[in-house]
């Protein structure tokens, strides 16, 4: 692990400069919108966790697609300037999902809503402990298990959930596995739609050198997050769509990406030590993964996008690997607010 060094290319610098500028005046999102108007209009008489499944899926799928030139990291959506849904319509007060969480806490748990005002209204009180929890639970504040799609691909996740479906008996776990086959169909859509946008920019362009770097995108969006990560890049994309994905459905601080590191270095390790990759290569994509998270949160701080980085594996060995080492070269080497990345230190280290 000793004597890489990444060094920052001008792409890269580009990239950022150009990520910077469309992050500090980003286009309003049309998910608020377009929420409101598939919940309230179009499946208004459906049961509720189809209903919510619908309108998340209608207002994924009809977000633009934005795609720049020389990103090898593909998909944004702007949530800096979002208008919160509860706002646009007067039934939201009654329907958003916090509020409902809020009353329900109150009734059930007062003592959790209790704690719940402790911060950052004033400083906790002696004998009635310390913040526990947000308004109404807020979600967010977790680390997914970004693994399952990485592995299995959201097509072998539709499968599994299929067959849930086919085995639940129970109305209430049938309604929740058909909300998430609702949901990952919107996300294939929504990468197809990409899909589609890349195709065209293949066509549009000029030179061998511009089609070659546009063919591999769209060679990469074609197989992934659809299907399992075979390399680095793959597993780079595949990681990054869903996390947008994630972040669309609950644009709440904390969505962290976990331990990224661990989660990512299966996908590089044969890549890296073969020599098919270099380190400069790997930390180059994490450079581009870096910018393209902090772009989509670029005004606001706070978002808690945190990236746990060493430790220890499950089983007690060292978690420590080169891409360990690249991921806190990359967050030395570039001025960005997201993600945040943190270190673990253990005694095997």
């Amino acid at each position: 692990l000793v004597g890489n060094t990444y060094e920052v290319t001008e792409r890269i610098r580009a990239l950022a400069c150009e990520a910077a500028r469309r992050g500090t005046d980003p286009p309003l999102a049309l998910r608020p919108q377009n929420q409101t108007h598939a919940y309230y209009e179009l499946y208004e008489d459906l049961p509720l966790p189809e209903r919510q499944a619908r309108s998340f899926a209608y207002a994924l799928t009809h977000e633009p697609v934005r795609l720049y030139p020389g990103e090898r990291i593909n998909g944004v959506w702007y949530g800096g300037t979002e208008i919160d849904p509860q706002w646009s319509h007067p039934d939201w007060g009654t329907d958003c999902a916090v509020t409902a969480a809020t009353e329900r806490i109150r009734a059930e748990i007062p003592e959790f809503a209790e704690l719940g005002q402790q911060w950052p209204q004033s400083p906790p009180q002696e004998g009635k402990g310390s913040f526990l929890i947000g308004e109404g639970a807020s979600p967010g504040h977790i680390a997914w298990n970004y693994d399952l799609i990485l592995s299995l691909g959201v097509n072998g996740l539709i499968n599994s959930h299929r067959e849930a479906l086919e085995r639940a008996d129970d109305p209430r776990a049938r309604a929740y596995y058909e909300a998430v086959l609702i949901c990952l169909d919107a996300m294939l859509e929504w990468n197809r739609l990409h899909v589609e946008d890349l195709r065209g920019m293949l066509d549009r362009a000029r030179t061998p050198e511009e089609q070659a770097f546009v063919g591999e995108n769209l060679r990469v969006m074609e197989r992934v997050p659809a299907e399992p990560a075979r390399t680095f890049r793959e597993a780079v994309q595949s990681f990054y769509f869903q996390w947008l994905c994630v972040m669309y459905e609950a644009p709440y601080g904390g969505n962290s990406p976990g331990r990224l590191d661990d989660l990512l270095w299966p996908y590089l390790e044969p890549e890296y030590v073969s020599g098919r990759l270099s380190y400069q290569e790997a930390a180059e994509l994490v450079a581009e993964l870096y910018i393209k998270m902090d772009e989509r949160v670029h005004l606001k701080d706070g978002h808690v996008n945190t990236i746990v980085v060493g430790g220890v594996r499950p089983d007690g060995t060292d978690g420590v690997t080169p891409l360990t080492m690249g991921m806190l070269d990359v967050f030395e080497k570039l001025d960005l607010t997201h993600p945040a990345v943190y270190t673990r230190i253990s005694e095997v280290n």
